[in-house]
């Protein structure tokens, strides 16, 4: 990760979308597929919109379900989901969020989660392999098990419902990604390269 491409960015998006400095923002970062899941979170955001009014989803990507999601959207009447399509501005989207949820069925090691951690904000993600190695649950977010959406609304509630606790596990995101930063990882292959070109020199 390029860990400077999400600092110091102007999260001028809430003012073009309407979007009020007191009010929060969740967002996912996905492409529109079954392994997404999409549908998870779309359940779970009615009961959110129902408890708070000042909440809002961002849905930024696009793929061959973008169409059924946003019928279903419309067809449900979801208040407040905002359907962004594809953006080259992921760090100024991620700037203006508060929260990054993924609830994806399965992963490998998500990028999403990577892009939301370098941007401090803090995760809510289905936990499977691939998404509980970047979240530490209770830490740097929150983990549900896949298909429940009860323990997505009370994940989604607990960080919307305190600023305190989403600066708190923003700034884990944070410090948690560190470990990702291509300078890092290039320092630590330039390690491994010095050691076996050593031995066998």
């Amino acid at each position: 990760m390029e860990l400077e491409r999400f600092r110091n960015v102007n999260p001028s998006l809430r003012e073009e979308l309407g979007i009020g400095d007191d009010e929060v923002v969740v967002t996912c970062v996905a492409e529109f597929i079954p392994r997404k899941n999409h549908s998870l979170l779309l359940s779970a955001w009615g009961e959110v919109a129902k408890r708070f009014a000042h909440a809002h989803l961002l849905l930024v990507g696009d793929g061959e379900l973008l169409g059924k999601t946003k019928a279903w959207a419309e067809r449900e009447s979801l208040p407040r989901v905002h359907f962004l399509g594809r953006r080259e501005d992921v760090p100024a989207v991620l700037s203006a969020s508060d929260i990054v949820v993924l609830v994806s069925k399965r992963e490998g090691l998500p990028r999403a989660l990577l892009e939301g951690m370098a941007a401090g904000k803090p995760l809510v993600a289905t936990d499977v392999r691939g998404n509980r190695d970047l979240v530490e649950d209770g830490v740097n977010g929150f983990l549900v098990p896949l298909g429940d959406v009860g323990a997505l609304v009370e994940a989604l509630g607990r960080l919307i419902g305190s600023k305190e606790l989403r600066e708190r596990m923003g700034e884990e995101s944070r410090r948690k990604v560190e470990a990702y930063s291509l300078e890092r990882v290039l320092q630590e292959m330039e390690r491994i390269y010095r050691r076996f070109l050593e031995k066998y020199a």
